[in-house]
C-alpha cells in the first residue's frame, strides 16, 4: 500500500566512543597554551621595543659626540689658519683639518640618517611619536637568582609550558582515536506532521548503540597517526627545552661579560680623555704635530662610542636575562615600572 505523509526525524548522538571527552580535555589545553603563546609574544615584543629604543639612544649620543669632536675640529681649524696666515705652519694642514672636519659632517648625515629609521621603527612597534624625547634612566637590580637556580625554572617558562600543552592536547587525541573502538550510543526521535492516513502513533523515540565491529582498518590508522603526532610534540617539548636552556646560558654570560666590558671601557674613556689633554698640552708647545693631535682625537671619540655602546648594551642583556628567566612575568612586570627612579 501507499501512503502519504510528513515527518520530522532527528537524531543526537550521546558519545561517539571518547571523542567528546578527549574533545572537552583538549580544549582546556589549549586555552592554556595560548595564553602562554601570549607570554612568550609579550616577552619578544618587550625585547624587541628595548633594542630599537637603547638603538635611539646609542645613535643619539653618537651624534652628540661627533658634533662635540667637529667643535673641536673647528677651532684647530681656525687656530691652523690664524698660524698659516702668519707663516707658522704649513697650508697642507690646514687642508688636512678641513678634510676631517667634511668626513665628520658625513658620518654626523649618515648617523642622522639611521636615527630616522630606528626611530621609525620605534614608532611603529609601541606608538609613541617619532619625535618624542627618551631618557636614559633604567636602573635594574641585578637578579636575586644564580645560574643554577635560573636553569631550575626551566619548565615555567611560557615556550616550554606551551610546548608541554601541546604534548597533552596530542595525548588527548591520541585517546580520542583509540576510542574508536568503543561503542557509540545515540538518541533518535521522529514526529508526524501528516498523514493522509493518521493512526494513533504520531511520534517514536529511541536509543541506539553502534558496535565497530569492522571499520576496515580506519581506526587503527588514526591512532598511528595520532602517535606519530604525540611523538612529533615530545621532539618539539625537547627541542624547545634545549633552546631555552641555550637562551638563559647565553643571556646570563652575555650580561655578566658585558659587566666586565662596562668597566674596561670607562677605563679605556678616562685614559683616552688624559691622552688627549696630554697631547693637546704638547701641541700647544710646539712639542707635537697636528696629525698627533687628529689620531688624539680619533681615539678619544672611538672611546666614548664605544663606552657609551657598551653601556646600553649591558641594559638590553640585563633585560634579556630577565625575559629568558621569566623575571617579567605576570604581574613580576612591575620591577621594570619600579626601576624608573622618581622624577
Amino acid at each position: 500500500s501507499q501512503m502519504t505523509g510528513i515527518s520530522l526525524y532527528a537524531r543526537q548522538n550521546i558519545f561517539t566512543g571518547l571523542t567528546e571527552y578527549a574533545g572537552f580535555k583538549s580544549a582546556g589545553y589549549e586555552k592554556k597554551m595560548r595564553e602562554s603563546f601570549l607570554l612568550y609574544s609579550s616577552g619578544r615584543l618587550l625585547l624587541n621595543t628595548a633594542s630599537d629604543f637603547y638603538s635611539v639612544l646609542q645613535l643619539e649620543q653618537s651624534i652628540n659626540n661627533r658634533e662635540e669632536m667637529l667643535k673641536l675640529y673647528r677651532g684647530i681649524s681656525s687656530e691652523l689658519k690664524r698660524r698659516a696666515g702668519l707663516g707658522r705652519t704649513k697650508r697642507s694642514e690646514v687642508l688636512l683639518t678641513d678634510s676631517q672636519i667634511q668626513k665628520v659632517e658625513a658620518e654626523i648625515l649618515s648617523l642622522k640618517n639611521d636615527l630616522n629609521r630606528v626611530r621609525l621603527s620605534l614608532s611603529n612597534i609601541s606608538g609613541i611619536k617619532t619625535d618624542t624625547e627618551l631618557e636614559d634612566n633604567l636602573i635594574l637590580p641585578d637578579p636575586d637568582k644564580n645560574f643554577q637556580e635560573m636553569l631550575g625554572g626551566l619548565t615555567r617558562r611560557p615556550e616550554v609550558v606551551a610546548a608541554g600543552y601541546e604534548v597533552e592536547m596530542a595525548k588527548q587525541d591520541l585517546l580520542g582515536s583509540k576510542g574508536g573502538h568503543l561503542p557509540s550510543a545515540y538518541l533518535e526521535g521522529s514526529y508526524n506532521l501528516y498523514s493522509k492516513n493518521k493512526n494513533a502513533r504520531d511520534y517514536s523515540a529511541s536509543l541506539g548503540v553502534e558496535l565497530p565491529v569492522f571499520n576496515g582498518g580506519i581506526t587503527r590508522a588514526r591512532i598511528r597517526e595520532s602517535e606519530s603526532k604525540l611523538r612529533q610534540a615530545e621532539l618539539k617539548l625537547g627541542a624547545v627545552k634545549g633552546e631555552a636552556v641555550k637562551e638563559i646560558t647565553d643571556a646570563w654570560e652575555s650580561w655578566q661579560s658585558s659587566a666586565l666590558q662596562v668597566k674596561a671601557y670607562r677605563d679605556s674613556l678616562t685614559m683616552a680623555e688624559r691622552s688627549y689633554n696630554a697631547v693637546i698640552r704638547e701641541y700647544r708647545l710646539n712639542l707635537t704635530g697636528i696629525i698627533d693631535v687628529f689620531n688624539s682625537l680619533k681615539e678619544l671619540q672611538s672611546a666614548r662610542d664605544e663606552y657609551q655602546r657598551k653601556r646600553l648594551q649591558h641594559t638590553v642583556n640585563r633585560l634579556s636575562l630577565g625575559v629568558a628567566t621569566g623575571e617579567f612575568k605576570g604581574a613580576k612586570f612591575k620591577v621594570l615600572k619600579n626601576a624608573y627612579p622618581p622624577q
